[in-house]
Formats: C-alpha cells, sequence, structure tokens
C-alpha cells in the first residue's frame, strides 16, 4: 500500500513539473493570441508547404490562411485554433462532414458541407442556412434561427472575398 502511495506521488510529482515547463515556454511560441501580429506562422508554414491548393477557399478551410498569406483572426474565445493548424478541416474534417471530437471534449463538430447546411438536414435540424445566414455563422458565430454558436466555433475575422471564397468551396464539398 505506501508502495502504491508513492508511485501516485512521484507520478503527480513528474505531472506537475510537466505542467509547469508547458506553463513556462508555450506561452512563449503562442506570444499573442489576441491577434495574428504576434503569431508565428512557422508551423502552419512548415505544414502546408508542400500542399498546392485549387482555391482561395480551400487554403482557407485547410489553414486558416488565406492565398494572400494573411492569417485570418478569430474573435471570441476560439484562439486555441491557431495551436492546430488554424484552419476548418481541423473539426470538421477534409470532407465537412465533421463528428469530430472538439478540444478532447464531448461535442462533436457538425456536418458544415452546404448541401446539408441549406437543406435543413444538418446538426439539430435548424432552420435551412443561406448564403447570407452562413455567412453570420462563420463571422458572428450565430446559426440560422439566431442562437449563439458553441464558443468552441471560432469567428472569424474575414474580408468578404475571402467568406466569398469559403462558402464557394463548401458548395464543392
Amino acid at each position: 500500500m505506501i508502495k502504491i502511495s508513492l508511485l501516485m506521488v512521484f507520478l503527480f510529482i513528474v505531472m506537475l513539473s510537466v505542467a509547469l515547463l508547458y506553463v513556462t515556454f508555450v506561452p512563449e511560441y503562442v506570444a499573442d493570441l489576441e491577434g495574428p501580429e504576434g503569431y508565428d506562422l512557422s508551423y502552419e508554414d512548415e505544414k502546408h508547404r508542400y500542399r498546392s491548393f485549387s482555391s482561395n477557399g480551400e487554403e482557407i478551410y485547410y489553414t486558416g490562411i488565406n492565398e494572400s498569406g494573411d492569417l485570418i483572426d478569430t474573435s471570441g474565445d476560439a484562439h486555441w485554433i491557431y495551436m492546430y493548424g488554424g484552419g476548418c478541416v481541423n473539426c470538421h474534417g477534409t470532407d465537412g462532414r465533421g463528428g469530430i471530437p472538439i478540444m478532447m471534449g464531448n461535442i462533436m463538430s457538425p456536418d458544415i458541407r452546404y448541401s446539408t447546411l441549406s437543406s435543413g438536414e444538418h446538426h439539430m435540424n435548424h432552420v435551412p442556412y443561406d448564403e447570407e445566414a452562413l455567412k453570420i455563422a462563420i463571422t458572428e458565430g450565430i446559426d440560422s434561427e439566431g442562437i449563439p454558436l458553441d464558443m468552441n466555433m471560432p469567428r472569424w475575422k474575414m474580408i468578404d472575398e475571402d467568406l466569398d471564397d469559403l462558402i464557394g468551396y463548401l458548395k464543392d464539398l
């Protein structure tokens, strides 16, 4: 019994040490998650350097970076997305069908293919989305019925051209 207690204390100390190292060094890497000014793009650049995208919308979907190389900023609480590559694909998958647990939690990402969203077959059978409602969902986090989306959904600060391109890509999925 004493050996088990000592082992548990040892494991607790190791976990605490790892947590302290994380808290000490990670903030230097992510610097300023309030906006892209302090964000180091080298992770995304390296990760997607050898991938070519067929459109600006596809590049935004995969990387959160537009074809000009600009990181698309978010507002709200979902700044963690920058740690995972910064694109829609991280939660909604390469096919847009979702079903992926978000942040190791019990919330599953919804299907965001335009064909599903506009038909009313999507998560919780809400009122079907049109392009304007989808733009509001992406930029303001408000669903087609005017209800706020979960805070895990980033509120993307996109220019109209990028937003139109992203929606065009969702239509192709």
